[in-house]
């Protein structure tokens, strides 16, 4: 039976689930290309890349931002791992504390 009405299920699936899918599915990608890593580490960073990328994507759709920004970060986030990404916000927030003097 042929599914006929697309938009329903595009629409039960939310924004930032979609972008992280995709996310994942980026990280999986050039994660599976490298062989640096053992295939577990490397199986864990495709799921570290998906959880992160859904949490960053509600914050992001909280802020009002639209889908294509949500899924621009997931991107990045895929793009550059979630440890890079990490070290990245440590060192704003760093920063941005000390300049408040906290």
């Amino acid at each position: 039976m042929p599914i006929e009405n697309h938009e329903t299920i595009a629409a039960a699936v939310s924004e930032p689930m979609r972008a992280a899918l995709l996310a994942s599915a980026l990280a999986a990608a050039l994660a599976f290309k490298s062989n640096e890593r053992s295939i577990y580490k490397r199986a864990m960073e495709v799921v570290a890349v998906g959880i992160t990328g859904l949490i960053a994507g509600y914050g992001m759709q909280a802020m009002g931002l639209d889908f294509g920004y949500i899924c621009a970060g997931n991107a990045v986030i895929a793009y550059l791992g979630v440890d890079k990404v990490r070290g990245i916000i440590d060192r704003v927030v760093d920063a941005f504390l000390t300049k408040k003097g906290a």
